[in-house]
């Protein structure tokens, strides 16, 4: 199970606060009703993700995990394309035109990643200081099932390399927004050169991070009492 989400980076995170997501990115639409918190998010489930659409904000679930619009069938993707490597945005066919007009912002109240202690792995929680729900920078994808119709909404979160505090623990971190980025990273026309310098690792005095419990490892569970640190258990 740790093998299959560490391979790269971000492979969980947390969205403990749905319901304010409207608010906090001015979207023209709501949440489906029924969505709940998420305290362990995994590839392959459906979340919300902000995209801009005729220069409005709009809040879609998605599935987690880019089903190319050219795949033949939806097998076997998703584990696979859950991240993107910031370099190779435009180097890999699979991301160059997602990179250039089909750019979201994936909400998130932290994220998990495992550190390597001897034959074991430790989970951490990281956050980023006062900011309640942060954006990590994602791109989307539209899939059509030609033969029964069904469209499929999919995203990838973009990695980076990691900040001074980050690196301890693993060698990639999520592309993380300021907030005074989140609008220019989903405008339309942006250029390639202007969108790379959203691209750099966030800054590591803003963020924290602590031990959590190995439950998190199975993505079967669920509860805030995931995200709760490991001594307070």
């Amino acid at each position: 199970m740790f093998a299959l989400y560490n391979v790269d980076m971000c492979g969980r995170y947390t969205l403990t606060e749905p319901d304010v997501l409207k608010k906090r990115f001015a979207t023209g639409n709501a949440l489906p009703d029924g969505v709940k918190p998420n305290y362990n998010t995994a590839p392959t489930q459906t979340m919300p993700v902000i995209i801009n659409v005729g220069g409005k904000n709009r809040v879609e679930m998605m599935q987690w995990g880019v089903i190319p619009a050219w795949a033949k069938g939806k097998k076997g993707f998703g584990f696979s394309t859950f991240n993107a490597r910031a370099e190779s945005l435009e180097e890999k066919p699979m991301w160059m035109k997602l990179f250039r007009s089909k750019r979201c912002l994936v909400p998130a109240t932290g994220f998990y990643e495992w550190k390597k202690e001897g034959s074991t792995k430790q989970p951490y929680l990281i956050r980023v200081k006062g900011m309640d729900v942060f954006s990590m920078a994602g791109l989307y994808e539209s899939w059509t099932d030609h033969e029964t119709g069904e469209v499929v909404q999919t995203y990838t979160i973009i990695t980076t390399t990691p900040n001074s505090k980050m690196k301890h623990i693993h060698d990639r971190m999520p592309v993380i927004l300021d907030r005074e980025e989140e609008g220019a990273w989903l405008e339309e026309g942006m250029s390639e050169g202007d969108l790379k310098l959203f691209l750099d690792p966030y800054n590591a005095k803003d963020m924290e991070m602590y031990e959590v419990g190995s439950e998190v490892g199975k993505a079967t569970n669920n509860s805030i009492e995931l995200t709760y640190p490991l001594n307070s258990k």
